[in-house]
């Protein structure tokens, strides 16, 4: 039974053609509405002069659209034996053209043109066995296939081709299968011609890529009338691959094509317009060739238009509007409207603010693989907008995001694994990360890289190298300036801490009053200037700097301010902590600690250590550590205590580096190890902690830890004893004496 073949098949196969360039996933087929009398002249069978004059008769009286006359003229040529006749007869009966619907007279017409071995009919029995609903048979397929394109026919040609691409009848070869589709390409076969520029175009199905080889096979494309290769040729001009870029070619192409009605190109036009590319920037033509590409239903432009409402382009601002067409276009499946839309939920611009909304419509993106998507939705995740906070799910999301290459996720994990309060604070990840980030541009990564050298913070305290990263954005942002000048000034060059002081105070950062405050205070740089130092720090306490107010504090404790008001010291500092203010933070956790100017509470005394420890102030993390230690405030727990201290310690705080060491010492909260209680040890004194110096010269003399080492226990010993530590002077006077 011969069945006919539905249209919908094609469309299906053009789409492929367009997304992956996947050669033949559809054979060729004739019809009667396709079928031209240069194909069916082009392979003659063997006739008789009066029946090759009754098929133009029937040619003729199928133009003029008498389709009974037609019918008989076909009849009376295919009854006299032509092969011609006997296929387009079979056709007719295939398809109900001037008959009634007929698979057993279709077949047999078609049989008798295929013995007398018509290409056209070879052909298309080959089509029969290939979509044949019960008795498909793609060996039989190939082979009918192959008889008619051995006669030279450029359609069965490029079947031949698809079969040995997807391996119908025959094992898949991709080099004989390009081998019989460049045959018909050759003959400017138009599903051949596509699939050869596609094959060099995006170096796929066995061809390497090629723009050069690409553009000639689109030219030739583009000659039999197909525009989806004018689209890709202009933008070969355009970019200049594979051929000279001509800007002026390109557009010319893509504006043939979109006045051709092509909607891709019409997008494509609406972006150089948008932009200014080959023509002077013209926003109410982009606004007006992508409306016309976006009603023709392309998602792409549909998103576009959603822009062109958003932010005005070539249009009146409508975020209404916007809205709607980044749902059209969202329903269509689109990405990054997808991502647009959500946007517009969360900020609540031009539809009711629904973070849920937004959430799913980051999710549905992110489930494309749209890259951007995750890092939207790990922020989400991270501040529990529209979902429930979960710093793992964020995390995962960044990394997703980064692995992807979305640089704006490397500063985001950055942040991430600085912050404390995430859960997955470690400041050597944050540093890598940032690293990345500043690699790509970020300014503020590049900040944050100067800020880590600035403190030591996982790398080897560097004065220069903060310097350098700081003098790289010093010009747009005036922490780096502020913070550049803080590295000056512990350098002792006080006239350059000073220039960067006035300049970021000259360009609205108060906290540079503090710093120059400070300044004249202690007379660094300049001559001691009490009433300036005054003057300065109560501007930026007006200004509302919350560094300005911790330090007033602290004036009012020891009477720099003209008195001393206890009471006022710790408003300042309150003041100060509500804006988050680390230092007064810590001032007011160390005032409820020792209970000097306010009643002792060590529950209060924890709860500002522990804001300001999450914020990595590394005094803070240390005095947490003490509070898990001692069960003070909180209650004890001396894996905790390991974990603040070593937060501490890793910003090179040597009293912390020192409890690191204890607690390795003695197996407090982490698994007991000598050998690391002396590094640890060792890098507390290295930085100068008397106690530490003390403790390395014992571990020294009794070789734990470490090699014993007599010499070098008495220099350390030695070193503790001039800071006055009397034990030290004890134990080197023992060794010196003899006496071990």
């Amino acid at each position: 039974m011969l069945h006919k073949l539905p249209k919908y098949l094609v469309w299906i196969g053009a789409f492929l053609f367009v997304a992956m360039f996947p050669v033949g996933e559809l054979c060729a087929q004739n019809n009667l509405e396709t079928l031209t009398n240069k194909d069916l002249f082009a392979y003659p069978p063997k006739s008789s002069l009066r029946a090759t004059r009754w098929l133009h008769k029937a040619d003729k009286f199928k133009a003029e659209g008498n389709v009974e006359k037609a019918v008989l003229y076909y009849t009376k040529a295919a009854e006299k034996g032509d092969a011609r006749a006997q296929f387009v007869l079979s056709l007719c009966y295939n398809e109900g053209y001037g008959v009634s619907p007929d698979a057993e007279r279709s077949m047999h017409w078609l049989s008798l043109s295929v013995k007398q071995e018509y290409a056209l009919a070879q052909n298309f029995l080959g089509v029969v066995y290939t979509y044949h609903k019960e008795n498909a048979d793609y060996k039989k397929a190939l082979d009918y296939y192959k008889k008619a394109a051995l006669q030279g026919y450029s359609e069965a040609q490029y079947n031949v081709g698809w079969c040995y691409f997807n391996g119908y009848g025959v094992e898949a070869d991709q080099e004989e299968a390009m081998r019989w589709i460049r045959k018909a390409a050759e003959q400017e076969y138009a599903l051949a011609l596509d699939a050869m520029w596609q094959g060099y175009y995006f170096g796929a199905k066995g061809l390497p890529r090629d723009y050069k080889q690409a553009a000639d096979w689109m030219e030739k494309a583009i000659a039999k009338g197909e525009q989806m290769p004018q689209f890709y040729l202009a933008t070969l001009y355009l970019e200049g691959k594979g051929v000279e870029a001509d800007t002026v070619k390109a557009l010319s192409l893509f504006t043939q094509s979109a006045e051709e009605g092509y909607m891709w190109s019409q997008n494509k036009l609406g972006g150089l317009y948008e932009v200014g590319i080959g023509v002077p920037a013209d926003s109410a033509a982009a606004y007006a060739w992508y409306k016309k590409a976006a009603e023709q239903g392309l998602d792409g432009a549909q998103n576009n238009m959603g822009r062109c409402y958003l932010i005005g382009i070539g249009v009146e601002k409508n975020p209404k509007l916007a809205v709607e067409w980044y749902q059209r276009s969202s329903q269509n499946g689109n990405m990054y409207a997808m991502t647009n839309l959500a946007w517009c939920y969360m900020q609540g611009c031009g539809i009711e603010k629904n973070p849920e909304k937004a959430f799913s419509y980051y999710r549905k993106a992110a489930d494309l693989h749209y890259a951007e998507a995750y890092l939207e939705l790990g922020k989400c995740y991270l501040n529990g907008n529209g979902v429930e906070q979960n710093f793992a799910e964020a995390g995962i999301c960044f990394h997703r995001a980064a692995g992807a290459g979305v640089k704006g996720a490397y500063e985001t994990l950055g942040r991430f694994y600085e912050c404390d309060s995430t859960g997955f604070h470690d400041y050597k990840e944050a540093f890598g990360w940032y690293k990345l980030a500043a690699d790509s541009g970020s300014s503020y990564a590049i900040w944050r890289l100067g800020y880590f050298y600035y403190l030591g913070r996982v790398v080897e305290q560097d004065y220069n190298k903060a310097i350098e990263y700081f003098s790289k954005v010093c010009h747009t942002s005036k922490t780096a300036l502020l913070n550049m000048g803080d590295c000056y000034r512990d350098m002792k060059v006080y006239d350059r801490a000073l220039d960067c002081y006035r300049e970021a105070y000259k360009r609205g950062k108060w906290r540079a009053a503090c710093r120059m405050a400070l300044m004249y205070e202690e007379g660094l740089g300049v001559p001691v200037d009490k009433e300036e130092a005054k003057r300065l720090l109560l501007s930026a306490v007006e200004a509302g700097d919350s560094y300005a107010q911790y330090l007033v504090g602290l004036r009012y404790i020891d009477g720099r301010m003209g008195k001393t008001d206890t009471a006022l010291a710790i408003e300042y500092f309150s003041v100060a902590a509500r804006q988050g203010q680390v230092n007064a933070l810590y001032k007011l956790g160390d005032c409820y600690w020792n209970g000097k100017i306010v009643v002792r509470d060590y529950g209060k005394a924890y709860g500002y250590f522990l804001r300001a420890a999450r914020e990595g102030h590394m005094f803070s993390c240390q005095k947490v550590g003490e509070c898990y230690r001692l069960g003070l405030g909180i209650e004890q727990n001396d894996t905790l205590a390991f974990e603040w201290y070593m937060r501490a310690a890793e910003q090179n705080f040597r009293v912390a580096q020192k409890s690191v060491g204890d607690c390795y010492f003695n197996g407090c909260g982490v698994e007991q190890n000598d050998m690391l209680a002396f590094q640890w040890y060792l890098q507390s004194a290295e930085r100068g902690f008397p106690v530490a110096q003390l403790v390395v010269g014992d571990c020294y003399r009794a070789g734990r830890g470490v090699e014993k080492n007599e010499a070098e226990a008495m220099k350390w010993y030695d070193l503790a004893a001039k800071t006055g530590i009397v034990s030290a002077r004890k134990k080197l006077a023992e060794m010196q004496g003899g006496n071990l």
